[in-house]
């Protein structure tokens, strides 16, 4: 935003011009007297990009009448980066042993996701390189494992900040313990389907699990927040809110949504599911009667709740590429001599140069 070009030459001439009085990256001083000239490029920094140290910002033209003489400017710019390491600790399993479908969600600035198995981790670490700076979002799903009970005060979604040159962590620990023998417990998936010219890069959508009675507030899945459980699914795909635990009778209701995202060629599924665990105690152990509806009465044969988005056109995926004046300055920059009678110009353009 604060690129300029100082001119200095004969007789004391001076004048500073700012890039955003370039036109196409062009810029033309006429009427010149005839000498040299000093072209100092100032204000290249910018944000969360970096230099290249051999960038010449003076350079020297000689302004010769009827003639003709150029200045060039380029900047190579490189994206700082940094990385980010997942740590993943599982406690209370059979040693060795974690969820067969457990994974990571990582999405971040422009755009970025990704989603990482917990079978590439090694030694329980995971580590992605050449990650552009900023905060990313990691997100741990596929936490259920059968026979046990993951601690309701897990936490299951991180944030990390990746700076320039160093590694960031998010770190993950599960602590399971056996199901308690006469407990009774509820296991809710959640389905995506997708249909229609959906987007080249797969949109990451939000489903929530909302206690609607007061008992299933004090009995919500590992990871929820108060009496709400968000998990997120990328393209299409089945994940789980996770187990829910019951050891007292009384009647736990909760409801199933896909939160609504933005994009203007989706429509998103506005489906409410409602769960009922009816539980009750008889000859000193507990009994669940589970049930599974739409709100609008229509009943679900089966605990598994399926939303389907529909696409009416293809959207185009992001790239992250700045637009506008702000991408301009990741250029060059050419000074060349406009000829006259006895004086001479000043012509700058600026052209684009990155460096991945």
């Amino acid at each position: 935003a604060n690129l300029k070009f100082t001119v200095t030459g004969p007789n004391n001439y001076s004048k500073e011009v700012a890039y955003s009085e370039f036109t196409n990256g062009e810029y033309t001083l006429t009427g010149l007297p005839v000498g040299t000239y000093t072209v100092t490029e100032s204000g290249t920094d910018y944000t969360n990009y970096t230099l290249a140290a051999d960038t010449e910002t003076e350079k020297t033209a000689t302004v010769a009448s009827n003639a003709t003489a150029t200045a060039a400017f380029t900047n190579a710019y490189t994206q700082d980066s940094g990385s980010l390491k997942i740590t993943k600790t599982i406690t209370g399993l059979p040693e060795g042993e974690a969820p067969a479908n457990l994974k990571f969600t990582v999405t971040g600035p422009n755009n970025y996701s990704k989603e990482v198995a917990y079978s590439e981790f090694t030694n329980g670490e995971y580590t992605l390189t050449g990650l552009p700076v900023g905060t990313y979002t990691v997100t741990e799903s596929g936490t259920d494992y059968a026979g046990y009970i993951l601690a309701a005060s897990t936490e299951t979604e991180k944030t990390a900040t990746v700076k320039k040159g160093e590694e960031a962590t998010a770190e993950f620990t599960n602590e399971y313990t056996p199901v308690t023998p006469g407990t009774v417990f509820i296991d809710p998936p959640v389905t995506k389907v997708v249909e229609g010219d959906g987007p080249k890069k797969a949109e990451t959508y939000t489903f929530q699990m909302k206690a609607t009675s007061e008992a299933a507030k004090s009995n919500m899945p590992a990871g929820s927040n108060g009496a709400v459980k968000t998990v997120t699914i990328t393209g299409e795909g089945t994940t789980e809110f996770g187990i829910i635990e019951y050891t007292e009778p009384g009647l736990y209701e909760y409801e199933i949504t896909e939160v609504a995202g933005s994009n203007p060629d989706c429509e998103y599924d506005d489906t409410i599911y409602a769960v009922q665990a009816n539980v009750t105690e008889k000859d000193g152990k507990l009994q669940l009667d589970e049930k599974y509806f739409k709100l609008d009465g229509e009943w679900v044969d089966t605990p598994e709740f399926v939303f389907t988005n529909t696409y009416t056109s293809e959207e185009e995926a992001g790239t992250g590429t700045k637009t506008g004046d702000d991408s301009n300055i990741l250029g060059a920059l050419a000074l060349l001599l406009m000829a006259g009678a006895g004086l001479g110009g000043l012509y700058f353009t600026r052209r684009r140069k990155d460096q991945n």
